[in-house]
């Protein structure tokens, strides 16, 4: 669950311009949803950190426009 909870906060704060992560994918993602299924979702993670047993991913930040 601290895996799933590190993931949805990497992606909420880090959306990206790939194609695959659009909004409507991003609605998919459930809590409890596992790791492999949201990668089906909106594709493979530039980056991934395990600390503590916590998987922590960023998607690509790219192609954001700055706010």
């Amino acid at each position: 669950m601290k895996i799933l909870t590190a993931l949805l906060l990497g992606l909420m704060l880090t959306m990206s311009g790939c194609s695959k992560l659009t909004l409507e994918n991003y609605n998919k993602i459930a809590m409890g949803m596992p790791y492999d299924e949201v990668v089906r979702l909106i594709g493979p993670p530039d980056r991934c950190d395990d600390v503590m047993g916590v998987r922590s991913c960023q998607w690509a930040t790219k192609n954001i426009p700055s706010m």
